[in-house]
């Protein structure tokens, strides 16, 4: 390879453009996302980890299955959140609780008139699915499209 060549030939990336690529491939969540699960689960080799998580979103992308994608948080959390939420045992949260739910596990896009909404009541197992819903759309890290 010839360096002055590539000194010749190198052309910066404007900012806009910098910032336009990184969107479009969503590349600060998927940083953000790889991130935190390193931090979480802090296995002996990093860079393993790290390509095996690149390869499951790969995987769920492949797949078209979204809820596939590697993340942090299970189903346990989910539960537990619920169960915090549901301090008195009904078998339901609010519609305001469940939107409280939806902000503190960073889902900015998800359904906010879920099952039960019009009476002011969801239950377990609608908070549980709307949530994995969320959470997928959230942590795929690629657009539903081809992206990786």
């Amino acid at each position: 390879m010839d360096l002055e060549k590539m000194k010749d030939d190198f052309r910066p990336t404007p900012p806009d453009e910098a910032q336009a690529y990184m969107k479009k491939h969503r590349l600060p969540e998927l940083f953000q996302n790889a991130l935190a699960a390193l931090i979480y689960e802090r296995p002996e080799d990093p860079r393993g980890f790290l390509l095996d998580f690149i390869l499951q979103l790969k995987t769920a992308r492949d797949a078209s299955t979204p809820s596939a994608n590697p993340t942090v948080l299970t189903e346990k959390n989910i539960l537990s959140m619920f169960s915090i939420l549901d301090f008195t045992g009904t078998g339901y949260v609010s519609v305001s609780q469940y939107h409280e739910a939806m902000r503190n596990f960073g889902i900015s896009i998800y359904n906010d008139k879920p099952a039960g909404h019009s009476f002011n009541k969801i239950n377990q197992e609608t908070f549980l699915r709307e949530l994995n819903d969320g959470l997928a759309r959230t942590t795929s890290t690629y657009n539903q499209t081809r992206d990786l």
